[in-house]
């Protein structure tokens, strides 16, 4: 479909450059344009001290002014307003009595309890040198000893044959847990 309308297309060209080619454009339009643009006839400068004392005021400058004044000129310079002034504070003649506001009592940090160890004794162990215990927790079945650390949050202190104590290592808490006791098993015939 494209291939069909590209020789038209080009034809169509050819006809618009040979009319701007035989009718040439009209010479009135320039020269309105060129009647638009007043021109200005040279000003004689003045004294020094009169320059000094009178704003400089150019004549394209007046008239941009003039057009930024019309509500539809969306490209009119537009000077920004100036920000609002602030109303004067009220004078006090008496003095005011400044009244501190009473200290803040003292802050209470309150700890809160350690939560509850996610262990539980399945056993005992004693090979004749170290007591220890078996716990079963997160991270599967483990053999605790006097000074091991366990989960890298519970450090067993002591071992007893009742309970273990650990500590809570990030609020320095003791906590227990108990040892189950277990009848010992009746020799076999």
């Amino acid at each position: 479909m494209t291939a069909r309308r590209l020789p038209w297309l080009l034809a169509l060209l050819v006809v618009l450059a040979i009319l701007r080619i035989v009718v040439p454009p009209s010479k009135g339009h320039a020269d309105d344009l060129a009647q638009a643009v007043p021109r200005q006839s040279r000003i004689e400068p003045a004294p020094a001290a009169q320059r000094a004392a009178e704003p400089v005021i150019r004549p394209g400058v007046a008239r941009l002014e003039a057009d930024s004044d019309r509500p539809g000129n969306a490209f009119a310079v537009r000077a920004p307003k100036p920000p609002p002034v602030a109303p004067a504070a009220p004078v006090l003649k008496a003095p005011v009595a400044v009244i501190a506001p009473a200290p803040a009592p003292p802050e209470v940090i309150v700890t809160s309890a350690p939560p509850p160890p996610p262990f539980q004794v399945i056993g005992t162990w004693d090979d004749g040198g170290a007591s220890g215990v078996f716990v079963t927790g997160p991270q599967g079945t483990l053999l605790a000893r006097q000074g091991s650390v366990l989960m890298a949050e519970y450090n067993v202190v002591r071992i007893t044959a009742r309970e273990v104590w650990l500590q809570h290592l990030p609020t320095r808490r003791e906590l227990q847990l108990p040892i189950p006791y277990v009848p010992p098993a009746a020799p076999r015939p």
